[in-house]
């Protein structure tokens, strides 16, 4: 089950802005939104696409600027080879080798 969200399965969605920032376009500077004279208010947005998941991801990037990936080191190492590789296989051939190569690795020390 999933929560809801953007792409919730009953097919539209509220996305609560009320707490962003507002960005002043002639200054080019971001700052908080001004007082309300005390009067509570809400800034939010309606998603409402039906089953249409595609085109609420389209939606969301017309209103929010397509979104970047992270660097692909920030995905962290995946090894994975189905061999029963031992203690000593680690320490003596595998961690040399990702070290000698800048690989980040776990030490076995901290698992």
């Amino acid at each position: 089950m999933t929560t809801p969200g953007l792409l919730y399965q009953d097919g539209w969605s509220l996305l609560d802005d009320t707490t962003s920032a507002v960005f002043n376009e002639a200054a080019h500077q971001v700052s908080q939104r001004p007082s309300n004279g005390g009067k509570p208010y809400q800034d939010g947005y309606v998603f409402g696409y039906g089953q249409d998941y595609q085109q609420g991801l389209k939606d969301l990037a017309t209103l929010t600027g397509p979104s970047e990936l992270l660097p692909r080191w920030a995905y962290g190492v995946w090894y994975s080879r189905f061999f029963p590789y031992t203690t000593a296989d680690y320490e003596n051939t595998l961690l040399p080798t990702f070290r000698s190569t800048f690989t980040p690795s776990i030490s076995l020390k901290s698992i």
